[in-house]
Formats: C-alpha cells, structure tokens, sequence
C-alpha cells in the first residue's frame, strides 16, 4: 500500500500571473496557475477557486498530481475538503504499477478511489501498446489494493482476445475473491480446453481457487485447491473430478492432500511434529488424459503416508505408515503398517571414540507376496583422530548390521553383515594479496567382507550406489574412493570465485589391480563399480551481474542391480542448460534423454526434450518437445508443442498424444494460459530448469 502524506490542516498554496477576486470567497486565477498542499499539485492556464467551499475549478494545459498518480486532461473540479472530484478527457499514469491509459473522465470518488469512465488501462509503453485493456468503467482501489473493470475487452497488437463483464487485478501484492483470467489449449485426443478460474481470498491464512473447466470431447469437469497456514500446522488441498468422461464412460478424478503441523504436549521437551501426504487417482491413465494439473510426482508412484516425529537431544524417534498408489508398470510397493525407526548418537567430538545406534521396526504387507516383519538394529563406531593443528584427519568405522525376518508363513531368517571404512583427508590453504586457495584430497575405503543376501526384496528403491547395501542385502564390497576438492575465493570478502572437484572410485572385488589409469571410462561387472563425478563453477563479474558455470558429468554403474546412470549437464546459471543422459535398468529400461533451455538474449529462449527408448524389441520415442519464449517489458509468452507416449492399444501398438500450450502474460494484469502447468512441465522434462518468478 502507498504511504500517503496527511493532508489535513495542509497549508493550501496557489500562485498565478493574475488574480482576481469576486465577493468575499471566489478567487480567479489566470497564467501559469499552480496549487500545492501536501502531496497534491495542480498545473493551469486558468482556475476559480471557492475559499468557503474548498473547491476548484480549473482548465487549459491541466497537470495534476498526488502521490502515486499524474492526470492530464480538459477541465478539473477538485474539492479539497472531501478530496473528490473530476476530470474531463483525462490521460493517467499510476507510478506504482506502471500503468497509464485514457478515460473520457476519471472520478476522484475519495482520496482512495477513482472511477475512470470509457478508458483503456496498460502497463506498456504509452508509445509501444502492445496491450490495451478497455472498458466501460474501472474502479482502482488503493486502499484495499485491486481494480475492478466493466464490460471490457483486452485487445494484444490492436486485436480483440477476450472479452469480460467483469474483471479484478491487483495494484499491489494483496489478494483479493475475483474471476481470474480464463486459460485454454489444446489436445489432440481430448480436443479444446478451456478453463474460468475463480479465486476464494476466504480469511489472511486461508483461499481457494475453484476452476470450472470445458474439455471438447470429454465434458466438464471441476477442481479445486485449498491453502491454510495457522500457527501449528499448515497445508494444502487439491481435488479434480470430470462425472462420465465421454471418451471412457467413467468417472475420473484425482486428490492430493499435504499437511503438517506440530503438536505440544506437557509432558515432552520437544514438540511432535506430524505429516500427511495422501494422492489418489481414479486410474492410471489420468496424468497423460488430463495433465499433471496437482503437482504430483511424474514416478511410477504416488504417496500415501502418515509421519509423526519426535526429537530430544541425541536421540531421535519416528513412526510411518505408508501406502501407494501404482501409476505406471513397476511393480507394487510393500506398505509398511507401521514402520518405526529410532536412533541414538554420542556427543560428537575429535580425537574421541564416538558411538551411536539405529533401529528399525517395519510389518510389511502386500496384496499378493507374503506379509512379513523385519527387526533391525546397527550399532557404529568412529574415532576421527585429527594433527597438524586439524589440517589432516583419519576416521576409522564400524558398524554392525543386523535384520531378523519373520514371515507369514512361518518361516523366520537372520542376516548379520559388518562394514568397515576407513577414511583420511589433508586441508591445505595458499593465501596471496587477493585470493585465498583450498586443496583437500581425501580417500575413503569401504569394506564389507561378505556379501550377503536375505532373499527378501522390501525395498525395491532402496539401490545405493556408494554403498551397496540396503537391510535386505549387502554385497561383498571393497572399494576405495579418491577425491580431490579445490575452491578459488576472494580475500576481501569471501565470494568463492572457482570450486572443482573431482571423484573416482575403484571396486576391488575382482581381484585385479590394473593401473589407475587404465581403468578411465570402463564401467563393466569384470571390475565392479566405477563413479566419476567433474564439477566445474566458474564466476566472473561482469555487465553489472556474475555468471555461473557448471559443467557436471557423472556415470555409475551397479552391477548388483545391473543399472547404469550416465549424465552430462551444461549451465552457467544465466538461462543456459544442456542435458545429455542415458538410462538402462534391468534391462528392460535403455532410454536417450537429451534437454535443453536456453535463453538466446534478454528477450527471446528456446527450450526442448527429446527422450527416446532404445530397446529394440520396443523402440519408441517418449517425448519430444519443442519452445519458443519472449519477454518485453509488459507481456511476455511462451508457446510449446509436446508429443508423449500414452501407452498401447489393445494390438499392441503405441499410442501417443499431442498438446499445444500457449500462454500470454499481460503483466499488471495475469497470464492467459496456463502457465503453472507449463512451469511444471518444463522442470520435469529439463533436468535444472527452474522458471522465472
């Protein structure tokens, strides 16, 4: 909101070229008439002035101003008692916002609200107007910070796109109930979409936007989100139903619900902290038919779990109860009903033997396998001796591992697995007149003597690549780890200027020792698991901003659960990424990812994916995509074509849909389109995209 100047008891000033006066209390001024009291001023060739009444009258070359807005224009009334009045044939500019426009008259209703009739409302260039809103009549609020239009249309490059008999924007950050813009695309099976959103402010910590929505070959259909934040817990609802789709026949819905809180008790230290993420669907076509419109994840997935928490000093319990709900064709997760994990550390210190304990309890349930429990506990030790004033360490550790099975069948299991590490690191700093220079090598070994295997698989995603081992099973491990880290900082105030780091790993399983470098670039189950990992930030202030760029490739193998993840990034941190991955589990997975947005200057950027499965038995593309952006200074848009794999037909054959996004931000206004689904979009197919603000 603006900070206006209290005009009560404002002296009132008014000087002019000649003056006039008629009777006790009319006052006419002509020539280069001005007026002044608090943060009012007033400009004009001529103005008569009624000391008893207040008011003014005044024409010819005609500036007023007040805080926050200028108006031009014919003829002016103006009562300085009740601040209102008019102006005729008027052009306005509003500094807050930007906006300027033309009214046949503006009414000054009170010092807080203006009425301006048969006007146009912009927050473009006066001499560009790449967009115009015109209407019947727009009322702008300061006080409660939004304007209302009448009966108007908004026109982009002179051509009319949308009309409405009523509309609300904001003039500041404050929310307010209102229609907001309606959005539409397009899909190639589900035909043209159109949705009228209607925004709920229901109270400072609660709203809600409804959205009523129009799809060509399917019906109508109605969502719903839901946010409040109160002192102890926080959260958010969101629901979708379309009753009989007409390509289907059936009722088609999804639901996510996120909520957290704390919960104070007398007789605890702490508070409990709680959470509940629940997400259903009504099948599992639902994402591809209607888009990810709920922020759900795009994994094989979603969660249903209960969480609550509980934390003291060193010691730390939790319980979870946990669900899915499968969307594409992994294989159904165990739910855990409950699962409760607890740990205990010492006081952590150098140079002193510190312990801690973790401990597991899960009852494992499943449709179709056998329901089972699994106890765990793992005791640890460490020592992180330090010398040379802490520029050198060693760490030695141990833990114990332990699961015990007891299944539903009767039938009971044990595994026992210990791992030793052992690990060492040197700190070196070089300091010169500008710049301070890090070095820290470090080495880790990681022993596992036995591998191990409970023929239990509860935790189909649990794979650790750096350690191998999960409480179901632990391989036979013997790996060293070399790394080496250096950072570049500035000496005057710290800014890091350069950081590298650079990580191999080499798995002795094998028994071979072949020299170092010729094991560069072999990933294979002969030598076991090899992880490079080059990171490169590089900063340098120029132009008035500072650059960053991050070049980051990475490949692991596992032949434990024969995945290989390989990936090479690109991005200076200006609006320039690049993806290069390749994917290939169990062997039923061998996909090509490559991505890419990339902002061509200040205005224009371009942005695409295209994934491929390689498998030959099973060629097929998963998605390509394709987008253009611009940005001026009072709109912006962003279009983009998508083509996705959606499944296969009852031959067996791929079936693939096509959407087209468009979305337009007349900014001081809204967006036309939808430009949440879009942002969402594009962070899911671009590894590192994040949109803009």
């Amino acid at each position: 909101p603006i900070a206006l100047t209290d005009r009560k008891d404002a002296a009132l000033a008014i000087d002019a070229d000649d003056m006039e006066i008629q009777g006790k209390n009319i006052f006419i001024y002509k020539g280069k008439v001005t007026m002044e009291r608090a943060d009012q001023s007033l400009l004009a060739d001529h103005a008569v002035y009624n000391h008893k009444l207040g008011s003014f009258e005044a024409n010819g070359n005609l500036r007023y101003k007040e805080t926050g807005t200028e108006l031009q224009g014919e003829r002016l009334t103006l009562n300085t008692q009740t601040d209102s009045g008019t102006i005729d044939n008027a052009h306005y500019t509003i500094a807050t916002t930007g906006a300027s426009g033309d009214a046949k008259q503006i009414e000054m209703v009170s010092r807080y609200l203006n009425r301006y009739h048969n006007t146009t409302y912009t927050t473009c260039d006066p001499a560009e107007k790449s967009w115009e809103l015109q209407a019947e009549q727009i009322e702008m609020d300061e006080l409660e910070g939004w304007g209302s239009a009448k009966n108007a249309v908004v026109r982009f490059k002179g051509v009319p796109i949308l009309y409405t008999p009523s509309y609300t924007f904001p003039l500041d950050e404050r929310r307010k109930s209102g229609m907001l813009f309606p959005t539409w695309g397009y899909s190639e099976v589900g035909g043209g979409d159109f949705s009228a959103p209607y925004y709920w402010n229901i109270s400072p910590n609660q709203d809600a936007t409804i959205t009523p929505r129009s799809i060509g070959r399917r019906g109508l259909s109605l969502s719903g989100n839901f946010r409040y934040l109160n002192s102890d817990n926080h959260g958010e609802i969101d629901a979708s139903l379309l009753p009989s789709d007409d390509l289907t026949g059936k009722d088609r819905y999804q639901f996510k619900l996120n909520h957290q809180g704390d919960l104070e008790t007398a007789q605890l230290v702490n508070p409990l902290s709680y959470q509940i993420n629940y997400a259903t669907l009504s099948d599992k076509q639902y994402l591809s038919d209607f888009g990810n419109n709920l922020g759900l994840s795009s994994s094989d997935t979603l969660e249903q779990t209960a969480t609550i928490h509980y934390n003291q000093d060193r010691w730390a319990v939790s319980a979870l109860l946990s669900d899915h709900y499968t969307v594409g064709t992994a294989a159904e997760p165990y739910r855990r009903l409950p699962q409760i994990d607890g740990s205990w550390s010492s006081e952590s210190a150098n140079n002193q033997l510190n312990y801690s304990v973790e401990g597991q309890f899960v009852h494992f349930d499943h449709s179709s396998n056998s329901n089972a429990e699994r106890y765990w506990i793992k005791p640890s030790a460490s020592y992180n001796y330090t010398l040379l004033n802490d520029a050198a360490y060693i760490k030695p550790a141990v833990s114990l591992s332990q699961s015990h099975y007891s299944l539903d069948s009767g039938s009971s299991s044990s595994m026992s697995v210990p791992h030793y590490t052992l690990e060492s690191g040197l700190f070196f700093e070089r300091e010169t007149t500008t710049h301070l220079h890090t070095l820290e090598p470090k080495i880790k070994f990681n022993y596992i003597p036995d591998g191990k295997n409970s023929g239990h698989d509860f935790e189909t995603n649990s794979d650790d690549s750096s350690e191998s081992h999960s409480k179901d099973r632990a391989p036979h491990t013997k790996v060293v780890t070399l790394s080496v880290a250096s950072d570049l900082l500035s000496n005057s105030d710290g800014t890091k200027l350069l950081s590298t780091s650079l990580e191999r790993s080499r798995d002795f399983r094998s028994g071979r020792t072949e020299d170092w470098n010729n094991l560069i670039g072999k990933i294979s189950s002969e030598y076991g698991s090899h992880n490079a990992a080059l990171k490169i930030h590089l900063d340098s202030p120029q132009s008035g901003y500072t650059p960053e760029s991050n070049y980051t490739s990475w490949s692991n193998y596992n032949s434990w659960s024969n995945t290989l993840h390989t990936s090479y990034q690109f991005d200076n941190d200006a609006g320039q990424l690049m993806n290069l991955g390749f994917i290939q589990e169990r062997g039923s997975k061998k996909q090509l990812d490559l991505s890419s947005a990339w902002e061509i200057n200040h205005q224009w950027g371009l942005f695409a994916r295209y994934n491929q499965e390689l498998i030959s038995s099973n060629k097929h593309r998963l998605e390509d995509l394709i987008g253009v952006s611009y940005e001026s200074c009072c709109w912006s848009t962003n279009f983009t074509r998508r083509k996705f794999f959606t499944g296969t037909d009852s031959n067996g054959a791929n079936e693939f849909d096509t959407t087209w996004m468009l979305v337009l931000e007349l900014k001081g206004m809204g967006k036309l389109g939808k430009s949440s689904n879009l942002n969402q979009l594009l962070e899911e197919s671009i590894l590192g995209y994040k949109s803009k603000p």
